[in-house]
C-alpha cells in the first residue's frame, strides 16, 4: 500500500542518517542532530539520542536574518 511504501522510505532514510552518524562518531565527537521539516515528528520518534526536534527552525532562522538585516541597515 502507499502507506507501507512511505514507511519503507522513512525507515530507509533513518538508516541512512544513522549510518553516517556512526561514521562520524567513529572519527569525531557525535554532532548535535537537528530534525526539522514535514516528516520530522515521525522521524524524531526513531532517534532516541543526540537529536533536537524543532518544528520552527526555519522561521527562527528567518527571524534572526531579518533582525540582522535591520541592525545593519541603520534603521
Amino acid at each position: 500500500t502507499e502507506e507501507s511504501m512511505l514507511q519503507g522510505v522513512i525507515i530507509g532514510q533513518i538508516a541512512f542518517i544513522e549510518y553516517y552518524l556512526k561514521l562520524i562518531e567513529h572519527k569525531h565527537k557525535l554532532p548535535k542532530v537537528i530534525i526539522t521539516g514535514g516528516n520530522a515528528p515521525t522521524v524524531s520518534r526513531f532517534f532516541n539520542k543526540y537529536y533536537l526536534y524543532d518544528p520552527y527552525l526555519t522561521l527562527k532562522g528567518l527571524f534572526c536574518l531579518s533582525e540582522e538585516m535591520f541592525v545593519h541597515s541603520g534603521k
